[in-house]
């Protein structure tokens, strides 16, 4: 027959083992819904993303956001279920924005969404009109300039006239627009000129136009005493 002592022992064992056998087990948070709106553009691009989680047990969960998956969350959210996040990515590349949802007891879910970011192709300078008053006059000739210029991107441009066409500029004018078009130039000497209207934006793309400026000499005409007659 079984002792009073090893009875007792027994039964604690069986009793501790039915404790732990009817432990509930814990359920890993799960990631319903992680979209965005745009998978893909042109840098800066502003991308909104949505998410929707849930935990079977009822534990509150906490959700990091990762939009370039560097480790680093730049959102965590907690409690967390559904909800948005709004990121802007400024530079050209592909990134992996990640979704982690945790509970308390450590178990986690990740989805992964890809985002492609593309160098926004730059639109050169437009020169609208390029005119000069006037264009064909004997030397000295002062010629006035004027022009209209515009850019699609709305970037800050630069303007350069070369008057005589050397390749030298004759003056720069920076933060070039329509409304600042007033420039003079004399010519002292006769020939055919090309004056050039040069305008750059800030990304480095540029534009020109000509046209064509004809001066002629002054012929300067010296009286002289002429005799008639015999000597």
């Amino acid at each position: 027959m079984l002792s009073g002592e090893y009875l007792s022992i027994l039964l604690f064992g069986v009793l501790a083992c039915s404790k732990k056998s009817t432990k509930p087990s814990n359920n890993p948070p799960q990631i319903l819904s992680w979209s965005a709106d745009s998978n893909s553009g042109t840098a800066p691009l502003n991308v909104n993303f949505s998410y929707v989680v849930q935990d079977k047990d009822n534990q509150t969960l906490t959700c990091e956001i990762d939009v370039n998956n560097d480790g680093t969350p730049e959102k965590s959210i907690s409690p967390c279920s559904s909800g948005s996040y709004q990121y802007t990515y400024n530079n050209p590349g592909t990134y992996k924005a990640k979704l982690k949802v945790k509970d308390p007891d450590g178990a986690s879910d990740s989805s992964i969404i890809t985002i492609s970011v593309y160098q926004q192709q730059n639109n050169p300078p437009q020169i609208l009109s390029w005119s000069a008053n006037p264009t064909m006059g004997c030397s000295p000739l002062d010629v006035s300039y004027s022009w209209a210029i515009q850019d699609p991107d709305n970037d800050n441009m630069v303007c350069e006239i070369d008057a005589d066409g050397d390749g030298t500029p004759e003056t720069t004018i920076p933060n070039c627009t329509s409304q600042n078009n007033g420039y003079s130039f004399t010519f002292n000497s006769g020939g055919s000129y090309t004056s050039r209207l040069i305008v750059k934006d800030s990304k480095g793309d540029s534009t020109y136009k000509d046209l064509s400026i004809a001066v002629c000499d002054v012929i300067n005409i010296v009286d002289q005493d002429v005799n008639v007659g015999p000597n």
